[in-house]
């Protein structure tokens, strides 16, 4: 509960900043359905800070403390620059975004794609991972608009993020590993952002 006090005056920040910008600028204000999808709300911001070019700024948290023992805790920024060939909220961009975050997650079985090769996964139901990352990567995507004030967004990326973690067995609370340093390399974004543009 305590990340979750945390992270909610952030994304309402986030949120209300949106607002003080120069009324000719377009802001989009968004929520990654994928992120939704798998219960980590989250709130992004994108607007315009030169021809061809936005900041976009995202959010997202969890606070899922239990349910029979598991944890999906986590808190990731994510903030991107944009290079749109068109116009800015519609069409193609390229992106160089950063992420940073901290998670607690374990107790259940999970999607065997979204962890480095590394990480041994037949032991992720009983063990807890408690740590942070920091990473960058590149991305592509497309805004679809959908009408006046609403777009569809697709993105997807790829890149580099370091991990450092500790490990620690759910039944007994003995640890398995402390500061364990991970370097992966992969998908960092896949978003399909659902935007209201003022």
């Amino acid at each position: 509960m305590t990340l979750l006090k945390k992270t909610i005056p952030v994304l309402l920040g986030l949120f209300l900043f949106s607002f003080t910008l120069p009324a000719q600028n377009k802001v989009g204000v968004k929520t990654n359905l994928v992120s939704d999808a798998l219960l980590s709300p989250n709130l992004g911001v994108d607007f315009v800070i030169a021809k061809h070019w936005s900041l976009d700024l995202q959010a997202s948290f969890s606070a899922w403390d239990s349910w029979g023992g598991a944890s999906l805790r986590h808190v990731l920024f994510q903030p991107e620059v944009r290079y749109w060939l068109c116009d800015h909220l519609a069409r193609h961009f390229f992106a160089l975004h950063l992420l940073g975050g901290k998670c607690d997650v374990g107790g259940f079985d999970y999607l065997d794609f979204t962890m480095p090769k590394d990480v041994n996964l037949s032991n992720f139901a009983t063990r807890r991972y408690d740590g942070w990352g920091l990473g960058a990567g590149l991305s592509w995507g497309y805004d679809f608009v959908l009408g006046t004030h609403w777009n569809l967004e697709v993105e997807v990326g790829a890149g580099y993020v370091y991990l450092n973690y500790d490990i620690t067995e759910i039944s007994s609370g003995d640890s398995m590993g402390t500061d364990v340093r991970k370097n992966y390399f992969g998908p960092t974004k896949a978003a399909l952002n659902l935007i209201y543009v003022f």
